[in-house]
């Protein structure tokens, strides 16, 4: 939340001196229903416009990272699957020795 304020408010000072920045140099106006505004209502429609795309690059920003974060999970738990797949009768001989050292060590332990 507070990287879509800061985000918010990088859009805002950004369209405020572009805004300015427009209507100074070039004399671009906005019109709306035929009715020129004024370059106070002017910054504001600019100002709007940049906060509308601020979110939206947000937006996909974060879904951009959501979706990275699902692929590489995803492409891990591939991995995981096809190694023991590939390696599963190494792994259950070694699982079964782990066994009998154990048995073996309690009946050990048992004894003395």
């Amino acid at each position: 939340m507070k990287n879509l304020i800061v985000a918010v408010a990088i859009a805002a000072a950004l369209a405020w001196a572009a805004g300015g920045a427009l209507t100074d140099w070039f004399g671009m106006t906005v019109y709306l229903n035929h009715d020129m505004l004024s370059p106070l209502e002017g910054l504001l429609v600019f100002l709007m416009l940049a906060v509308v795309f601020a979110v939206i690059g947000f937006i996909v920003a974060i879904s951009m990272l959501g979706a990275i974060s699902i692929g590489l999970i995803a492409a891990l738990a591939g991995l995981a699957v096809f190694g023991i797949s590939l390696f599963w009768p190494i792994l259950l001989v070694v699982a079964l020795v782990m066994i009998a050292r154990s048995v073996q060590n309690r009946h050990q332990t048992r004894s003395t």
